[in-house]
C-alpha cells in the first residue's frame, strides 16, 4: 500500500467534510466548501449526518456491551475479503441513501440487505438509522421523509 506523504489542506477530505457537517473544528476551507456545496444541493444532509453519527454511537455502545473489543469501519465491501471474521469484530459499514449526496452507493433496502448475506441480523433488523435501537425487539417510530440512511447490526452465526 502506498502512503501519502504530502498533506495539502486545499484538497478536501470526506472525513473532514463529515466533521464540518457535525459542527466540528477539524476541517479546512476546502472541506467547508464541499460541505456547503452538499448543503446547497441537499439541505437535509444537515440532519442525516448527525443522525448517522448517533446510530454509530448506539451501535458501538451496544456491541461493546456484548464484549466485542475489535472494530473496523468500512464502506460497502465484501466483509470476508477484508476482515478476519474468525474472531469477534465490530464492523461498521455504511451506505447513504440521499439524493444528491456525494457517496459511493445509493441502494434500496433489499440491496443493502445483501451486504449481510451469511450473517445473523440482530434485532430489530435493518432499517432507517433513526429507528434502530440495538438490542430492542422493534424499530421505533420516526417521521416519514424522502431519504434515509439504512443500517443494521449482524453477527457471524
Amino acid at each position: 500500500m502506498a502512503w501519502v506523504t504530502i498533506f495539502d489542506p486545499r484538497t478536501p477530505a470526506i472525513a473532514r467534510v463529515y466533521d464540518y457537517l457535525l459542527g466540528g473544528k477539524d476541517n479546512f476551507a476546502a472541506d467547508r466548501a464541499v460541505a456547503e456545496q452538499l448543503l446547497a444541493v441537499y439541505p437535509p444532509i444537515s440532519q442525516t449526518v448527525p443522525e448517522s453519527r448517533r446510530f454509530v454511537e448506539r451501535a458501538v455502545s451496544w456491541v461493546a456491551g456484548q464484549g466485542i473489543t475489535r472494530d473496523a469501519v468500512l464502506g460497502a465491501a465484501s466483509l470476508r475479503a477484508v476482515i478476519d471474521l474468525s474472531k469477534p469484530v465490530c464492523v461498521l459499514m455504511g451506505t447513504y441513501n440521499a439524493s444528491g449526496f456525494a457517496t459511493m452507493y445509493n441502494h434500496t433496502s433489499a440491496d443493502f440487505a445483501t451486504f449481510f448475506d451469511g450473517l445473523e441480523i440482530m434485532p430489530p433488523g435493518l432499517g432507517d438509522t433513526r429507528r434502530i435501537r440495538p438490542g430492542w425487539s422493534e424499530l421505533i417510530p420516526a417521521p416519514k421523509r424522502p431519504d434515509r440512511i439504512v443500517a443494521g447490526i449482524a453477527r457471524v452465526p
